[in-house]
């Protein structure tokens, strides 16, 4: 099996889980696709902590649900994992460098209508800050939640942002950066189509550079397992090799760069537009700006402001 280089960044301070101790059986409130999928992780030789906690999707009468922090992975893939992280040797892989780097990853499975949410960086909330407890860890404030059919390359999504969330001097960076445009762009709530959250046009500003370095890294990830010809193993555990691999792998780098225009697009031209009313020369120092963060030096990065919004870019 060739080696793939990793997209996942490291950190800077490891987190400690020798001390870790939880109750070995599942807690009541499992639900049991969870439930089955750690019944064969740890009978192959997979560690972790159960706790329970409420998701951050949860309502207030929800009740809190079963959740396992991962402490040590099986020592070789299985094909027939319930976890798709670990149906190939790439997936384990990067599942163990994403433990190693110290990076706290909880497990959990939510309601089928949140089915499209299969993975997410979380901190400064409840359930954040009872994944950090069940991990022993105070190094850190945010954590990666994933669930079963969570892929490579969405883990590496959202890693990116736990590493953007933990990097105090990156976020200072791209504040003082973004500051000067807050004056250019319209006051009160920016409620945007992709998002649908009401924020102003700064914090959606702030949350498209972060998005848009979360889809760089999904699309880097598929790229590096292309180049390092692994097998693509499909949903169904069905194994591709050669130019249909390479095919899927084009698909994966697609989608992260298609899913983040789909998502973003509109939101994106609405806030140049305004940008442009206010100042002619600001768009151009804006897109300037954002390949800054995107990524840009990375050869073969299909996820940079430029390449999805070349108009905007000139």
């Amino acid at each position: 099996m060739s080696h793939v280089s990793s997209v996942v960044p490291k950190t800077k301070a490891p987190i400690h889980r020798s001390a870790v101790a939880g109750p070995k059986a599942p807690p009541k409130s499992v639900d049991p696709t969870l439930r089955k999928a750690i019944k064969t992780f740890e009978s192959a030789g997979g560690q972790g902590v159960w706790f329970e906690a409420k998701s951050p999707w949860a309502g207030p009468d929800d009740k809190p649900q079963a959740c396992y922090l991962l402490k040590a992975l099986p020592p070789e893939s299985d094909p027939k994992s319930d976890i798709t992280l670990m149906d190939s040797a790439h997936g384990r892989d990067l599942l163990a460098q994403t433990l190693k780097g110290g990076i706290p990853v909880v497990m959990v499975v939510l309601p089928t209508e949140l089915d499209a949410i299969s993975a997410a960086a979380i901190g400064g909330d409840e359930f954040g800050d009872k994944t950090l407890k069940a991990a022993n860890c105070t190094s850190h404030n945010t954590i990666v939640m994933i669930q079963p059919g969570c892929d490579e390359y969405v883990l590496a999504h959202e890693c990116q942002h736990w590493a953007d969330y933990e990097d105090a001097s990156f976020q200072q960076s791209l504040t003082k950066d973004l500051k000067p445009f807050k004056k250019l762009l319209p006051s009160g709530v920016f409620t945007t189509a992709g998002t649908g959250l009401p924020q102003t046009a700064m914090e959606f500003l702030t949350r498209m550079v972060l998005e848009l370095r979360g889809h760089a890294a999904q699309a880097l990830q598929a790229e590096a397992c292309k180049a390092a010809k692994v097998p693509f193993v499909i949903g169904s555990g069905r194994v591709m090799t050669g130019k249909k691999a390479d095919g899927e792998y084009d698909m994966e780098v697609g989608m992260a760069a298609g899913n983040f225009r789909q998502a973003y697009s509109d939101d994106i031209f609405d806030l140049f537009t305004a940008l442009k009313k206010a100042d002619s020369k600001a768009p151009k120092l804006l897109a300037h700006l954002i390949a800054k963060y995107d990524f840009s030096d990375k050869p073969g990065n299909p996820a940079t402001f430029a390449k999805l919004f070349p108009i905007l870019a000139k």
